[in-house]
């Protein structure tokens, strides 16, 4: 077995979706991959793992992805289409030509094409067929999210959504951002799919709790990328709503992460209590999250998000179940986060935005001292059920065709 990984981010620690392809990359046998990353010259700085160095790499410049005129003016839908034509058309094929003359160096049997973005959907069948190899995807988010964040013009993006149906449509498996979106892949285009999800390690997991850890003080953490702004700022005014205190209990956010997203300066933050730790290693997060007494798990209820949430999985979701703490889910309950967590009865789930029924839910989580240990208790059951390193790799096997034992523990 020889791969040619064709992916426009290198397997790296440097993100949640490189995190997972490194951590793929590893169960591989030494000198079974080569990458071919089309990377964007902005990220000139992210390379591919120090101990993934036995890797055969070609490197190549993305072409600019996003509008080149903000806004659906009339001629600006003209010069973005124009742009998105000639990368189609021009760019695309100098690159897929590049990647096949390395496949071919490289001797591979297989393309491993991670769908993100234009470049790589149309990359991605193109490429198999010119080396004469099967095609297995990999989609972490539908292509929707991707293309409205980069305000790509209408017409392109059809052209897109045509390109990436085909892509599923052409490959002989597809590894899937969720079960929802195996489900949903497998149905709609007739592709073998099997969920792909982050994954952890069982050592680093805690066992699930029996309480809350003190009397006077509540902790909720929260982790990772704060995109589900709506849901966040909904959470704050709760906070101040109730003074910042549950049950005669003071509240406390811990935040690991990047960016709050809010602005403090404003009247309406005046009171927060936010302890802000700035982004943490995996390991180190956990036991940070395991300290606190909830996690909060916002997810986005925008009507323009519908198809991203009902196929996306979020990676923090992993790192909650692995703490051994009740997870309070905020988000639409067609999103697949939801449905997973419902059909586990592993996190308490909020369907709304309504103010005072997010806080009368949270009270509910508090005070209900059987329901807190009973969603501890399944939440830690579904993360050793189908959230383990050993789970995952029995599913990149079926993925990839090949026999569990091909690949390292």
């Amino acid at each position: 077995m020889k791969i040619l990984l064709l992916t426009d981010v290198p397997p790296c620690s440097h993100f949640s979706g490189t995190l997972l392809t490194e951590q793929l990359c590893r169960m591989l046998p030494e000198g079974s991959i080569a990458a071919f990353i089309v990377l964007n010259p902005y990220l000139k700085h992210v390379q591919i793992s120090p101990d993934l160095s036995w890797t055969p790499v070609e490197y190549v410049d993305k072409p600019r992805e996003d509008a080149l005129l903000p806004g659906n003016g009339r001629w600006k839908v003209i010069a973005n289409f124009i742009h998105e034509m000639y990368n189609a058309k021009i760019r695309a094929a100098r690159i897929r030509d590049r990647a096949v003359a390395f496949g071919k160096d490289n001797r591979i049997d297989r393309v491993w094409c991670i769908l993100q973005g234009q470049t790589m959907i149309r990359l991605a069948l193109p490429v198999a067929r010119k080396l004469g190899v099967p095609l297995h995807s990999q989609v972490w988010d539908h292509p929707e999210w991707w293309l409205r964040e980069n305000g790509v013009d209408f017409i392109s993006r059809k052209l897109i959504f045509n390109a990436f149906a085909k892509a599923i449509r052409g490959s002989v498996s597809c590894a899937a951002a969720s079960h929802a979106m195996a489900e949903i892949f497998q149905e709609v285009y007739g592709v073998y799919s099997v969920p792909i999800l982050a994954n952890l390690s069982v050592d680093v997991a805690y066992p699930p709790v029996r309480a809350l850890n003190d009397k006077d003080v509540l902790s909720i953490g929260i982790a990772g990328q704060l995109y589900s702004l709506i849901e966040w700022q909904t959470l704050l005014n709760v906070m101040g709503d109730i003074g910042w205190k549950i049950n005669h209990r003071k509240i406390v956010l811990r935040y690991l992460g990047y960016y709050l997203n809010i602005d403090l300066r404003s009247e309406e933050y005046k009171e927060v209590n936010i302890e802000f730790l700035g982004y943490r290693a995996q390991n180190e997060a956990i036991r940070l999250l395991s300290e606190c007494d909830i996690l909060y798990c916002p997810y986005p209820f925008s009507s323009d998000f519908e198809i991203v949430a009902k196929t996306s999985f979020p990676s923090k979701l992993t790192t909650y179940l692995a703490t051994g703490k009740p997870v309070f889910f905020h988000g639409p309950e067609y999103a697949a986060p939801a449905r997973f967590l419902k059909e586990h009865n592993a996190a308490l789930i909020c369907n709304s935005l309504d103010r005072r029924e997010v806080g009368q839910m949270l009270g509910i989580l508090v005070s209900d001292e059987n329901l807190y240990q009973e969603l501890s208790r399944n939440g830690s059951r579904a993360f050793h059920d189908f959230l383990t390193i050993n789970v995952l790799r029995e599913n990149f096997a079926k993925f990839l065709g090949t026999p569990v034992e091909n690949l390292h523990r």
